[in-house]
């Protein structure tokens, strides 16, 4: 088995998504929503794991992302739209909705969209509803990511920043990744010295950064504003995993998922950053809760 990261898919409307197809192919689906910057190629970090447990990692890029065609006046709960398309296409019945860091929101977008579809959500590292959260100031202060602040300035300002950003991170993309890593934890940087996470992990990010920095704004907008939606409308479980040392998304933003989404379960991760994801000993665990989680669906029948 290996990994297909150039598969698409065209819509009616005309556009395009192209999607990664990684881990066992007659698995059971999980549709993983990329971080920011990211990725298709991120479906890639699961695919060994994936393919010994028996699971199937389906990742989309994002509209203006990699492949995938540019959408206009792009909404959050557009990424839902897709991901049914795509869900339509493939003949899923039932599938896990995972996301990473900027991911999960586009996660819970397909739960609230599919909730007889969506099996349960899988949260790493992600960012919270922060119309309804109450303490940005202090957030703020503790992360190296000041992407609510910039709006606060206004669209135009925002999307202005983000594309000259993304344009230095591109010709420079060097210094980028080097001030990524003195970003990001201990634990962290030892995972991203393995050689095989570093050489896809800088592929990705330079996937994304060499593509439009109005998608890449448009993206970004969709998760700092409003969602479309509420935490609590989201019925389906959901499992939250935070690193208790992840400098772009505290814990208390997992608290504050566990607090609002009716069905949620917090699992707080000791001295863990961003990346814990990428351990194969926790994707091992992961897998083995997520095999059990939906064996008691299928007994129970909810």
């Amino acid at each position: 088995m290996r990994p297909f990261f150039n598969r698409y898919l065209d819509l009616a409307s005309g556009r395009r998504i192209a999607w990664a197809d990684c881990g066992a192919p007659d698995g059971y689906p999980v549709m993983f929503a990329h971080g920011m910057p990211g990725s298709r190629l991120e479906a890639g970090f699961f695919h060994q794991q994936a393919a010994r447990a028996g699971f199937r990692i389906i990742t989309m890029d994002r509209p203006g992302i990699g492949f995938s065609t540019r959408q206009k006046r792009r909404t959050l709960l557009d990424h839902a739209a897709d991901a049914q398309a795509l869900a339509d296409q493939l003949g899923l019945d039932g599938f896990v909705a995972m996301g990473w860091s900027s991911g999960g929101a586009r996660s819970l977008a397909c739960a609230h969209r599919m909730p007889e579809r969506v099996k349960r959500v899988v949260l790493l590292s992600s960012y919270t509803h922060l119309n309804e959260y109450s303490a940005p100031d202090r957030w703020f202060l503790d992360t190296g990511w000041p992407g609510p602040r910039m709006l606060a300035l206004g669209m135009p300002v925002f999307r202005l920043v983000v594309g000259c950003v993304a344009r230095l991170a591109r010709w420079r993309s060097g210094a980028y990744l080097t001030q990524v890593k003195k970003l990001i934890s201990h634990h962290d940087r030892a995972l991203l010295q393995d050689p095989a996470h570093w050489k896809l992990f800088h592929r990705d990010q330079l996937t994304c950064l060499h593509s439009s920095g109005r998608a890449i704004a448009r993206d970004l907008e969709n998760e700092l504003t409003r969602w479309g939606f509420e935490l609590a409308d989201v019925t389906v479980p959901v499992d939250i995993y935070q690193g208790t040392d992840d400098p772009f998304t505290p814990l208390t933003f997992g608290e504050h998922l566990a607090r609002n989404l009716p069905r949620a379960t917090l699992h707080r991760l000791a001295d863990r950053g961003h990346f814990y994801f990428l351990d194969e000993d926790f994707q091992a665990g992961l897998f083995r809760q997520l095999r059990s989680s939906l064996s008691t669906l299928s007994t129970t029948g909810t």
